[in-house]
């Protein structure tokens, strides 16, 4: 509230770049058609509102809601970065005061999507490396079936033949006599797939993973490399 009680406000980039953060509009604090503080203006609105925003601003979670793109991270990391901390404090311990409020609020946000981000991204690698390997092991069991299906036809084919060559083909008059047909045995997939998945448990797929939405944040990012792994 004391400074509401100047008359000319230096580095106005402090008072400006708090109140875009907190969402008031460029024609609430700024000359007209210019991005230039009018304090006079930006004087009538330190007072409860401003003061309530302040308090219920939250740096973390997301940001659904549309945003300007004076009101973005990027450009307002930008305006307050070319202003001298030192230089503040000299000038306004208020002032100053607000300078690190904003600058922390800043930091927190910034670390805050870059966090989630991160987690994100670790988690839909995660989900793809497991995508991955599920199919990998899906293939290994169709060969392994392929495979136990194979020696099963083998052997009930020597099966077979054994049965119907140790039947008689001819009766005691020498007349040829129809032999009884082997029955042969299916595969016992039920048995295949417990020793297959004792061998090789099943893969533990994770949920997709939602992209976060935080349309505040305009800043460049890099996912975690994985190439190391």
């Amino acid at each position: 509230m004391d400074l509401k009680e100047l008359h000319v406000l230096k580095m106005p980039r402090v008072l400006q770049t708090l109140f875009y953060l907190l969402r008031y509009e460029r024609e609430q604090i700024c000359e007209s058609d210019t991005n230039k503080l009018d304090f006079k203006l930006a004087k009538n609105l330190i007072g409860e509102d401003l003061f309530e925003r302040m308090a219920r601003y939250n740096p973390l979670g997301q940001r659904e809601a549309s945003f300007k793109e004076y009101q973005k991270l990027s450009f307002l990391k930008k305006t307050i970065e070319s202003v001298e901390e030192e230089k503040v404090d000299e000038y306004s311990v208020i002032l100053g005061r607000i300078y690190r409020w904003v600058t922390q609020a800043l930091e927190l946000r910034i670390e805050d999507v870059r966090n989630r981000r991160d987690t994100i991204a670790i988690l839909k690698y995660e989900r793809e490396q497991a995508l991955a390997e599920d199919k990998a092991r899906n293939e290994k069991r169709l060969a392994a079936l392929d495979e136990k299906q194979q020696e099963h036809d083998d052997k009930e084919n020597d099966n077979e033949k054994k049965y119907l060559d140790d039947q008689d083909s001819q009766d005691e008059d020498g007349n040829p006599v129809q032999k009884i047909p082997y029955e042969r045995n299916q595969l016992n997939i039920e048995e295949f797939n417990i020793e297959f998945d004792t061998m090789n448990p099943p893969i533990d797929i994770p949920l997709p993973v939602a992209d976060h939405i935080d349309n505040d944040f305009n800043l460049p990012y890099t996912p975690p490399d994985h190439s190391g792994e």
